[in-house]
């Protein structure tokens, strides 16, 4: 199916919709009333991220491989998305006064 061809190459369905000469609007329609449409998109998704993250591994540092990355966000964000995770342990206050030999200290 040409789905299947043209996520080969690591376009969207945006781009595989202006390709065809119909809106993005119908190619979600599709998918939603095609099942064999559907089945085609959901193997041409996995095709299109391998495409994208072999052209990042080719990549040279500078604007080729910030440009794979930005693909990658936005066509398989559960894998790529910036995770920022803070240890909230490492910042709380302890619940007893601190000793030293068994003497209070002070906290500044």
């Amino acid at each position: 199916m040409l789905i299947d061809a043209t996520n080969n190459e690591g376009i969207s369905l945006t781009a595989f919709a202006g390709l065809i000469g119909v809106s993005r609007d119908t190619v979600y329609r599709w998918i939603r009333e095609h099942s064999d449409f559907s089945d085609a998109v959901s193997r041409a998704r996995p095709a299109r991220v391998l495409f994208l993250e072999r052209k990042l591994l080719r990549a040279r540092k500078g604007a080729e491989t910030s440009a794979a990355v930005f693909a990658l966000k936005n066509a398989d964000p559960e894998e790529w998305r910036d995770v920022r995770s803070v240890d909230r342990k490492r910042y709380e206050r302890p619940t007893e006064p601190r000793t030293w030999c068994g003497r209070p200290t002070h906290r500044a």
